[in-house]
């Protein structure tokens, strides 16, 4: 789930090609994990370190890290093929990766600048302002003189909003981006990965511990550029593992599928449990060592988005998904956006269940949210003035 689908299309539209229900389950299931991180994250830094309630936002926030990274590599699998459709797993990449003889993963069709501007601007540009406008209005209705100007508002931005400037940022260079995957090799690859992850980790420690916060501003958007990256090379690697069925959509165990559906998964687990440690172990340097263990770039979190990445991407794609998770999918950028006023407001009504154990508080929070979230999204998403901005 890229948060900015390029399925977004009128439901009487029928998709240009298949749906990968795999993709769309982990494009929700991103979604939940960001409701499940602000939900859930607070005790880390309101609570003493190692107290019950630290250990509840530590462990559910270490096994939910991986969602926006996993969110950008999934932008990575739609947009930096040449067509920029959905990635259809059972067949063959194209660029370095083409094998002779099998059919391209994408178009062989390269889909020019200004024609992807205009399709991706519809996608990103008006939600990124009508969510920008929702949450101007809600800061000058609860703080009055108190809020921002509108000028600093446009050249700060909104905390939360912070993702969706980044991916204006980053669907900014994206057709600079194909022409560079399609000329690299794989060893080419793999180095320009582990250079741009290095890069941005040490960045980010720097950065912490000099001003305390991670890079979670409008400026610092090339910092994601690998997870998009990540994203198409996995989906190419996965796909040559399939290859040599090229019609076949079901899930095929070959060495060329990196490691196997079981493998992704061992590496998400042990990935969670080092995080856990890590972020323990952090503790003592307080908020910045919160902030360290959990920058995006941490080696530690990127290994869990690959993990969960990899898991989705290996699924068979026959599986029946539930028509809730093909409706959800599209609204996933709804969800990520609306989500913080309805935690706020299930707080001031109580409904966040403070008498009861942060352990089951916690998921039964992340769970409520989600749904009101996802059914106003859904209503919204039926209104046609509202529906391109949603």
């Amino acid at each position: 789930m890229a948060l900015v689908s390029p399925d977004n299309t009128r439901s009487e539209t029928p998709p240009q090609r298949p749906r990968c229900a795999n993709l769309d389950a982990l494009r929700v299931l991103a979604a939940l994990a960001v409701v499940a991180v602000h939900a859930t994250g607070d005790p880390l830094f309101q609570e003493p370190a190692f107290s019950d309630a630290w250990w509840t936002g530590a462990v559910y926030g270490s096994l939910v890290r991986w969602c926006v990274p996993a969110f950008l590599m999934l932008s990575g699998a739609f947009l930096l093929g040449k067509k920029g459709d959905s990635p259809l797993l059972c067949e063959a990449p194209s660029g370095p990766f083409r094998q002779e003889g099998t059919v391209p993963l994408f178009s062989e069709r390269q889909e020019t600048a200004a024609a992807f501007y205009r399709r991706a601007g519809s996608k990103l540009i008006v939600p990124t302002v009508s969510w920008s406008a929702f949450f101007f209005l809600a800061l000058h209705f609860r703080k009055g003189e108190d809020a921002p100007s509108l000028v600093e508002f446009l050249l700060l931005g909104h905390t939360h909003l912070w993702y969706l400037y980044v991916l204006v940022g980053l669907y900014a260079v994206v057709p600079a981006l194909r022409q560079l995957v399609a000329a690299l090799s794989d060893r080419e690859m793999l180095l320009l990965l582990v250079v741009g992850f290095v890069t941005g980790g040490l960045y980010n420690i720097q950065q912490l511990w000099a001003t305390g916060r991670a890079g979670y501003s409008i400026a610092e958007w090339p910092l994601y550029v690998p997870y998009l990256l990540l994203g198409h090379y996995m989906m190419q690697r996965i796909a040559v593992g399939r290859s040599s069925t090229p019609s076949t959509l079901g899930r095929r165990e070959t060495p060329s599928c990196i490691a196997g559906n079981t493998a992704y998964l061992v590496l998400f687990a042990v990935s969670c449990l080092l995080l856990l440690a890590t972020l323990a172990a952090c503790a003592p340097l307080g908020e910045v060592g919160v902030c360290m263990a959990q920058c995006y770039m941490n080696p530690l979190v990127v290994a869990c988005a690959i993990g969960v990445f990899g898991y989705f991407a290996t699924l068979d794609d026959r599986c029946r998904w539930t028509a809730l998770v093909a409706k959800a999918a599209p609204c996933a950028l709804g969800v990520y956006c609306i989500h913080p006023a309805v935690i706020t407001a299930c707080k001031q009504l109580g409904l966040d269940l403070p008498h009861l154990s942060p352990w089951l508080s916690g998921p039964l929070l992340t769970i409520s949210v989600f749904l009101i979230s996802l059914v106003a999204v859904l209503v919204l998403r039926r209104l046609p003035v509202l529906r391109r901005g949603v």
